[in-house]
C-alpha cells in the first residue's frame, strides 16, 4: 500500500502530470461549453425563424383581410350591377383586389412549425383567397363576357360570398395565431 501512496503522491506533486490533468479537464470543459453554446445558438435561430414566420403570416393575412373588406365595400350592389348590365349587356365587371401571398408562397416549406389547428386555418384562408383571385381573373375571359346578365349577376354574387368567406377565414386564422402566440395579442 505504501508503494501506491508514494506513486499517487508523485502524480499529484509532479507538475507535468498535474499540468496534463488540468489541460485535459480544461479541454473537456471548453469542448462541452462549445457544444452547449452550439445547441443554444441553433435553438435561438429556430425560435427567431419561427417568430419571423408567424409575424409575417399574421401580418399578411391581416393585410389581405383589409384588402378584401375594401373590395367588398367598393363592389356595386346587385341592383346597380343589374341596371348597368341592362343598359349594355356587353359590359363586364371590373374589380380590383390586391392579393398578397408573398410570405405564404415563400414560406410554404416552413409551415410545418405551426400547430396543426393553426396550419389548417391558415391553409384554408389562402385556398379561399386563391379562389377569389381566380374568380376575379375570370371576369377577363371571353366566357364571362358572353354570359347573360343573370349569369354575370350570379357570378358576382358568388364572388362577394367567397370574399366574405375569405374575410371570415382570415379572422379565424388571425384569432388562432393570437391564441397560440402571446406576442401577437394587443
Amino acid at each position: 500500500m505504501s508503494d501506491l501512496n508514494s506513486d499517487l503522491a508523485l502524480v499529484t506533486t509532479d507538475p507535468r502530470v498535474l499540468g496534463a490533468v488540468v489541460a485535459g479537464v480544461a479541454t473537456l470543459a471548453v469542448f462541452t461549453a462549445s457544444k452547449v453554446y452550439d445547441v443554444w445558438v441553433t435553438a435561438k435561430v429556430k425560435r427567431d425563424s419561427k417568430r419571423r414566420l408567424i409575424n409575417a403570416l399574421y401580418t399578411e393575412i391581416g393585410h389581405n383581410k383589409e384588402e378584401l373588406i375594401k373590395a367588398v365595400e367598393k363592389s356595386p350592389s346587385t341592383a346597380a350591377l343589374m341596371r348597368a348590365l341592362a343598359e349594355d349587356d356587353r359590359r363586364t365587371v371590373h374589380m380590383v383586389y390586391a392579393r398578397n401571398m408573398r410570405f405564404f408562397e415563400d414560406l410554404k416549406g416552413e409551415l410545418h412549425v405551426l400547430p396543426s389547428a393553426l396550419l389548417g386555418h391558415t391553409v384554408k384562408f389562402y385556398n379561399c383567397l386563391e379562389s377569389v383571385y381566380a374568380q376575379i381573373d375570370g371576369f377577363e375571359r371571353e366566357s364571362f363576357k358572353t354570359m347573360t346578365p343573370a349569369g354575370k349577376r350570379a357570378t358576382m354574387e358568388n364572388l362577394i360570398e367567397k370574399m366574405l368567406e375569405a374575410t371570415a377565414l382570415a379572422s379565424l386564422a388571425r384569432g388562432q395565431f393570437e391564441a397560440h402566440f402571446d406576442h401577437l395579442r394587443d
